[in-house]
This record gives C-alpha cells, structure tokens and sequence, in this order.
C-alpha cells in the first residue's frame, strides 16, 4: 500500500485548472484533500490524508496501481495536465522493479515546501 499524492509543477492554488482539479479530487475524497507549495515555490504537492486527534496528517493507503492509474488520469493532457510526467515515468519503472512510489521531499536543493494545507471546496 502507498499514498496518493501529486506532484504539479509551474502552478499556484489560484490557477482555475488547479481549482477544477483539486474539487474533483474533494469530491470523490471528501475532507482528505491537502496540498503544500513545493520547495521551488513554483508548483504544489497535493496529499490525500487523513487529520488525527493529534492533529498529524495520515496519508490514506492505496494499492500502488490505484495510485498509478489516479495520477495518470491528472497527467493526461486531456484533462487536467498537471501531475509531472517525469516523476510520473519515474514511478512507473520503480514500481515495476518492486520500489515504492510517490516519495515527495520536505526539502530540495536547500528549500523547504509550505506547510500542508487543507482544500476546501467551495459550494455552488
């Protein structure tokens, strides 16, 4: 098992494809979706979790090719376009050799991501 998490570069929360995105993930996960800016500042990470008592954040596992399949579905120009496909191709080859998937780093070349914050969808 693994999480589902997505890795959108050169976007902001304010982008109306992101906006669109992020309520179709609220709709078929409700009160699970959250995203971070990634450490270029440039992109967003986006988590399906769980918040504890504790108030720590619990990713919800998936079978690997659930995840696979979910984050190609956002990658697909067609739709949304946003998951990165290299990390996406990346993933694929780990996976078939029997690495975990979907690793997103707190810190990159010495820059930290935003802090993890809930999406909420806005009613219509």
């Amino acid at each position: 098992m693994t999480s589902l998490n997505f890795d959108w570069d050169d976007v902001s929360i304010d982008d109306p494809t992101v906006q669109q995105a992020l309520s179709q993930l609220a709709t078929t996960f409700p009160d699970q979706v959250w995203y971070r800016v990634s450490s270029s500042g440039t992109g967003l990470h986006v988590l399906v979790a769980e918040l504890s008592p504790e108030l720590e954040l619990i990713p919800v596992s998936f079978a690997p090719d659930q995840v696979m399949e979910l984050r190609s579905q956002y990658w697909d120009p067609t739709g949304f376009g946003l998951e990165c496909g290299g990390r996406l191709r990346a993933d694929r080859e780990r996976l078939a050799h029997g690495f975990s998937i979907g690793r997103l780093f707190a810190v990159k070349n010495n820059r930290e991501t935003g802090g993890w914050q809930p999406f909420y969808q806005l009613e219509e």
